[in-house]
């Protein structure tokens, strides 16, 4: 933004004719382009930096806001077996999602005793994900007992499912990060 201020900037605006004058959800992001630029000295570092911490204070939200999300693809995904209801779904969801929290603070010690002997080479990135997943798979395939292709494809789509909710969410923190640092 070529403005300074938030009032340069209204006035700038308020001269324009009513159909160039910015709509609202760009009058907001030019309003806070202009208040996060005045608050850091327009470096883009330290404006990154603040996003960043802001975005890794608030990741738990996304886990949050997820976990009954994912709870319902399942219950979607495995709406045949009558036997579960959607609490069973959730359950089985917060085991998986507690599973991962104690895989990730394993790999998070480890990555630090890997750094402080040797730089990295990028295998203990990928042996998390593979645990990862591997975890995750073997997991459904043991709580729904169905067979091993079934598993593989409701494996892949409640994934594909996954990757588009966090996308989602990811996007809407991002958003919400840009207007609270």
């Amino acid at each position: 933004s070529t403005y300074r201020t938030i009032a340069a900037y209204d006035s700038g605006q308020s001269k324009l004719p009513e159909q160039k004058r910015d709509k609202w959800l760009t009058s907001k992001l030019a309003k806070q382009q202009i208040i996060i630029n005045n608050k850091y000295g327009n470096d883009q570092n330290k404006i990154l930096a603040a996003l960043i911490d802001n975005f890794k204070h608030n990741f738990s939200k996304i886990l949050y806001l997820s976990l009954p999300i994912f709870a319902f693809f399942l219950w979607i995904l495995y709406k045949r077996n009558k036997s579960y209801y959607f609490a069973d779904h959730m359950i089985f969801s917060i085991h998986l999602y507690c599973a991962y929290f104690i895989i990730i603070f394993i790999f998070t010690l480890l990555d630090l005793v890997v750094k402080f002997f040797t730089p990295s080479t990028g295998i203990l990135e990928f042996i998390y994900f593979v645990s990862l997943f591997l975890y995750f798979y073997k997991a459904v395939r043991n709580f729904y007992g169905q067979s091993r292709k079934k598993t593989f494809v409701k494996f892949i789509l409640i994934n594909i499912l996954n990757l588009f909710l966090f996308l989602f969410l990811f996007l809407v923190l991002i958003i919400l990060s840009l207007f609270t640092i």
